[in-house]
Parts: C-alpha cells; sequence; structure tokens
C-alpha cells in the first residue's frame, strides 16, 4: 500500500489483512491518538470507473452517517488521487463465520441474542434508507460479553446494476453480487438489495447458526440456482434439537417470494425469540424441581369445598337456560325448513369437545405451500361463538387464556376468544403445574375438522415442574373465517382445550 500511505498520511498502515471482490483490506492505526482502524480501498483495476468510484464512496459516506451500538463506526470515506478508501473502526472480536468454524453450531438461545442485535441494526439502517445487501457471517462480529456488531453496510450497492433510490444504471454490468449462499432469489436472479433481501439473508444466518450449514452448497452457479428454484431443507429435520416452530419461523425468513417474508427483521426476531421460548416459564424459578407454596385459594381443596358447590349450581342455571333457549331454537330452525330448500349445517355440539380419554386426532401434515389456499376442503362449520373451555380433571394445565399478542413482558394483548381474521398470530397462555421433565407432550391446532399443526416434543427440565406459558400459532396465509381449537396434551391425551372463532 505504497500509494495510500503517501495519500492516507494521517494513518500508519501496519498490514493487509484481507481481500474481497472490491476492495483491499489494510489494519492501520490513526497518528493522532494511536487509535486502530480498518482501511477498505478501492482496488486499481476499479478506480478508473467514475460510476463505481462514486458508489462506493457515497456507500461509505451514507455509512459514516449512521450512529448505532451494533453497527461499526465508519470515521471517514473519500478519493484522495488514485486512492479509494473508506476508513471503520477496527473490530478485535471474533467473526461469526470463526466462531462457527470452531463450534460447528450455537444453541437456539445464543442464536436468538445474536439474531435480535443484527435485526436491531438492519432495521435501523433500513430507516436510513441503507441496504447491507452482502450480509453473510463474515462481517458480523459477535463479542466475549454476546455483544454484536454489524460492518460493511452497503457496499453491495456498489456493484448493482442500478441505483436501488432512482433507478439509474450505475455500472456496466447487472450482474448478481453479493455472497451466494446468503442471496434471495430476486437478487440471484439479478436485483438489487433491498430490505426483504436483507431479511433473507438474516434468515440464512440463523439457520447457519442452528444447522452448522448454510442451506445450499456447492458451485456459485449451483447455489444460485438453488436460490431460485429449491427449498431449503427444513432446519429441524438437519438439527433435531431445533424445535418445529423455530424451523417453521426460519423458512418464512427464506420464502422465495419476498412478500411471504417478514416485513421487518425485528419481526423476524420477535417471531424467532417467541418460537424458542415457545413455553418457557415466565413466573416460575427457572430449574425448580417442586412446585411453590400455593396460597390457601390456589389449592385444589379450596376449590373443591367452597367454590365447587356454587360453581355446580350456577352450572344448574345455566343449563335450565340453554335447554328453554333450545326449545325455542329448535321451533324456529322447524319453522325455517318448511320453507327453505335444504337445511344449513349444525354447529358442533359440547359431546364433540375433547376429553382426557379421547385419543388425538390423525396427524395431518401443516400445508407447505407458500400461496394460501383461498377455499381449503372441507370448511369448518360456522358457530356463532366459542365453544367452552375444557380442562380434564388430571390436567396440569389451567387458567387457559387466548390472545391475540405478547407484550414485551410475556403478557397476554388483545385477549379474548372472538377475533377478526389477520395474518396475526393467536396465543395460548396457561399455567402448568406438576409437570416432570421428560413428559411427553404437544399442542394441536385446528380449524373447524381440519388440523392445521401439531408439535410434540419432551418437557425440558429448565421450565421446572410450576410457572406460566404460551404457545402460538400462525397458519400459512393467515387465518380464515371459522371456528378454531388449540388442544393441549400430555403423553398423547387431550387433557385442556381452547376454542376461538375468526370472523
Amino acid at each position: 500500500m505504497t500509494q495510500s500511505n503517501s495519500q492516507l498520511s494521517a494513518y500508519d498502515v501496519e498490514q493487509e489483512i484481507g481481500r474481497g471482490d472490491l476492495t483491499i483490506i489494510y489494519r492501520a492505526r490513526r497518528k493522532s491518538d494511536g487509535l486502530p482502524v480498518t482501511v477498505k480501498v478501492l482496488a486499481p483495476q476499479f478506480v478508473d470507473d467514475p460510476y463505481l468510484v462514486r458508489r462506493f464512496v457515497e456507500a461509505g459516506q451514507r455509512a459514516a452517517r449512521l450512529d448505532h451500538p451494533n453497527i461499526a463506526s465508519v470515521y471517514e470515506a473519500g478519493q484522495r488521487e488514485d486512492v479509494v478508501y473508506i476508513i471503520r473502526e477496527w473490530i478485535e472480536d471474533e467473526s461469526l463465520a470463526d466462531r462457527l468454524a470452531r463450534t460447528g453450531t450455537m444453541s437456539l438461545k445464543q442464536a436468538v441474542v445474536i439474531v435480535h442485535q443484527i435485526a436491531a441494526a438492519l432495521d435501523y439502517a433500513h430507516s436510513k434508507r441503507l441496504m447491507h445487501g452482502d450480509l453473510k457471517a463474515r462481517c458480523v462480529f459477535v463479542a466475549k460479553d454476546g455483544h454484536v456488531t454489524l460492518a460493511d453496510l452497503g457496499l453491495a450497492q456498489v456493484q448493482a446494476g442500478t441505483d436501488p433510490w432512482t433507478g439509474i444504471r450505475i455500472t456496466k454490468t447487472a450482474k448478481s453480487t453479493g455472497t451466494p449462499e446468503y442471496l434471495s432469489s430476486e437478487r440471484a436472479q439479478g436485483q438489487g438489495p433491498n430490505r426483504a433481501a436483507d431479511i433473507f439473508a438474516l434468515g440464512v444466518l440463523t439457520y447457519e447458526m442452528l444447522a452448522g450449514q448454510v442451506p445450499f452448497s456447492g458451485t456459485p452457479d449451483e447455489i444460485l440456482d438453488a436460490q431460485i428454484h429449491k427449498a431449503p431443507p427444513a432446519l429441524h429435520t438437519i438439527n433435531p434439537d431445533v424445535p418445529v416452530a423455530v424451523s417453521e419461523v426460519v423458512s418464512r425468513a427464506l420464502a422465495k417470494r419476498p412478500e411471504m417474508r417478514f416485513n421487518t427483521a425485528t419481526e423476524f426476531a420477535r417471531a424467532l425469540a417467541a418460537a424458542a421460548e415457545g413455553v418457557v416459564p415466565v413466573r416460575a424459578s427457572v430449574g425448580a424441581k417442586q412446585p411453590q407454596s400455593l396460597k390457601v385459594w390456589q389449592r385444589p381443596i379450596f376449590w373443591a369445598i367452597i367454590v365447587g358447590p356454587l360453581i355446580g349450581l350456577l352450572l344448574a342455571i345455566m343449563l335450565w337456560g340453554v335447554a328453554g333457549w333450545g326449545e325455542r331454537q329448535a321451533a324456529r330452525l322447524a319453522d325455517v325448513l318448511t320453507s327453505a330448500p335444504a337445511a344449513t349445517p349444525a354447529a358442533r355440539s359440547a359431546s364433540d369437545l375433547p376429553t382426557a380419554n379421547s385419543a388425538p386426532a390423525p396427524v395431518v401434515a401443516p400445508t407447505q405451500a407458500e400461496t394460501p389456499v383461498s377455499e381449503p376442503s372441507p370448511s369448518p362449520t360456522p358457530i356463532t361463538t366459542p365453544a367452552a373451555l375444557m380442562i380434564a380433571e388430571e390436567s396440569p394445565f389451567t387458567n387457559l387464556e387466548l390472545a391475540r399478542g405478547i407484550s414485551d413482558d410475556h403478557q397476554p394483548v388483545s385477549a379474548g376468544r372472538d377475533f377478526p381474521t389477520s395474518s396475526q398470530a393467536v396465543y395460548l397462555f396457561f399455567d402448568y403445574q406438576g409437570v416432570e421433565p421428560g413428559t411427553r407432550w404437544g399442542h394441536v391446532w385446528f380449524w373447524g375438522d381440519q388440523q392445521l399443526d401439531r408439535s410434540i416434543s419432551t418437557w425440558p427440565e429448565e421450565w421446572g415442574t410450576a410457572g406460566r406459558a404460551w404457545v402460538f400459532y400462525t397458519p400459512e396465509g393467515g387465518y380464515q373465517p371459522g371456528p378454531y381449537e388449540v388442544r393441549l396434551l400430555i403423553n398423547d391425551q387431550v387433557v385442556a382445550s381452547a376454542s376461538f372463532v375468526m370472523r
């Protein structure tokens, strides 16, 4: 870097540390205070291209205006004669690529923490109209305390075929740029960087951290072809320790069509965290072997002796009222049938509700298509109100509560059982008591009589035997109108269920 030494006189260049498609990278030290820095210099063969030089300098100057704790600081970008350069902070931390090469995979907890910080950095950069464009493990740095720093934002836009904001062509070629393993289908077909492509790349990073490999490998042409035409293997099939819910979240981030992915990186990070936590206790002592001492009103004997008779009396009154209502409705229905050409489907009766001794429904694999089916068959029977909650006598799950969201402190948001249709998830919150580690348990989601999703696993020791938990689900394409039900299972037997209606 003899020319650079003369042009960048404020820095002492120590050594070359790498080369990329566009740049030569050096470690240097600022003379004024001895601060170590990274100097990226545009390779000599590109210096004569004025469009490329302009974009390189503009990308660096735009990055220099960013101020975020998870983004590497850029100090300076410019051109001095034949030296085109970007100077950013020197990062001592280990790159994610080196860490994965050393460890193979990461725990789900570690991956969630890293993804959360990368997502925060990306969303901040996107809000400033700066895409990363070449997000990969090599430009993510992880400190020993878990802090994440993201580097090299915007440099991939230097080679893009068109300016992402004006649409003006800025280079002589419009080939795909970036690292093939992390390119979305639209990037693989020549489109420039965009927010959806960055979210896709974050999905690949997540896949790599949990599986120990990227979704596709091979020659660059083979990888690009796969990115366009092939679905990656589901994450949980590569690493069986990854919950199916986490695998589904990552698969959505890796969808071929941009509109099928998450809207923001933070939305993906939150969905990943919720899926990873699944039913992590939020009120129990983590790892507790015995349930905590219960208040008098929390003990079963209190409910059996004091509250039980009162509930029985109320139920008797309700049943008497329902019987009278049923007789009146039957009379009205008879009047309608005398004039109507055909009868309408009846609502499910109380006898259709699952019981603790009922066998689980046959397993039906969830739909894997990226486009929702507009009129699935069979259609669910329409009902006016959700069926009653069911909790078996021996059920360890109590206090069931449905909601459309979850707060940062793990509380239900928009609780209820009658919701408008949307693509928003539905959460089932519940208390649990006396669930031993290793117990086989799960949850199954239905739309009418059609099974949507089934998740079976074993109860981890770290969740303890008592606490508060939740599960959630979002069907492909969002919720359609009709009745839904979620069943909680212990040893493949239904011990609790809750129903809700989408209108």
